[in-house]
C-alpha cells in the first residue's frame, strides 16, 4: 500500500467517524520494504485529539511499567 492509499483510507475513515464524535484521531503504522512508516490523521476539536493522544501514551507507558515492576517482583520470590 503506498503512502497516498494510506493517507485517501485514514482521511476517508476520520471524515466517516467525525460525523459521529466531536473529535476522531488516527494513527497508523504498516511496513514499506523493511521500514516502518506512519501517519496520523484527526478532524474535530483539536484539543480533544491532544488530550486523547497524551492520554493513551500516558496509560500505555503506566501499564507497561506495572507490568515491569510485577515480572521483576515475581522473579525475585
Amino acid at each position: 500500500m503506498t503512502e497516498q492509499e494510506v493517507q485517501n483510507r485514514c482521511e476517508l475513515a476520520a471524515a466517516a467517524l467525525g460525523e459521529h464524535f466531536d473529535a476522531v484521531q488516527i494513527m497508523v503504522s504498516w511496513q514499506e520494504s523493511g521500514i516502518t512508516r506512519s501517519l496520523n490523521r484527526g478532524c474535530g476539536n483539536w484539543f480533544a485529539r491532544q488530550g486523547m493522544a497524551r492520554e493513551f501514551i500516558t496509560e500505555d507507558q503506566s501499564r507497561t511499567l506495572a507490568r515491569e515492576i510485577v515480572d521483576a517482583n515475581s522473579d525475585e520470590l
